[in-house]
């Protein structure tokens, strides 16, 4: 189980330190839909020489989005006489449509499905669970390869 992150240059107010971040822990509730993860992002300053850890939390969970519209369905139609006048006003009645659409949060987590875990040599669901989410730490922190601490010099 590899729940820390490699080593990043800091950007964001931390310009000049080294980021790296750590799950110190998580709760999955498959039946709700939802994933809670507390990690730390710790900052290392080597002019300072000092660690910063803070503690930051973050919460998936997938929300039904329902939408309500108005819909006018004709009863009877109007009629006329020869000359296009109305004679008789039509009858309608407006019904509430909703349509459900889904967040898809809970399931865009999974950047990396089991089959990717198989494909590249993970042993556990725990190994594919990390993977999808130390990306997603990163991508709420702003943080991509890009900024990755080069170990050439």
């Amino acid at each position: 189980m590899n729940n820390i992150t490699e080593k990043y240059n800091g950007k964001n107010g931390y310009e000049g330190s080294i980021i790296h971040f750590k799950i110190t822990k998580y709760e999955i509730d498959l039946l709700q839909k939802t994933i809670f993860v507390k990690y730390d992002m710790i900052v290392e300053n080597s002019l300072a020489d000092n660690v910063i850890v803070i503690n930051k939390k973050s919460y998936i969970r997938q929300d039904i989005q329902k939408r309500v519209a108005i819909q006018s369905n004709e009863i009877t139609p109007p009629t006329f006489d020869e000359n296009g006048n109305i004679l008789t006003e039509g009858v309608y009645e407006d019904v509430e449509v909703v349509t459900v659409e889904e967040n898809l949060a809970f399931t865009t987590y999974q950047k990396f499905p089991l089959q990717y875990g198989i494909d590249n040599g993970m042993q556990t669901l725990e190994d594919v669970f990390f993977k999808n989410t130390t990306e997603h730490i990163l991508y709420v922190n702003g943080y991509s390869e890009e900024d990755l601490v080069s170990n050439t010099l």
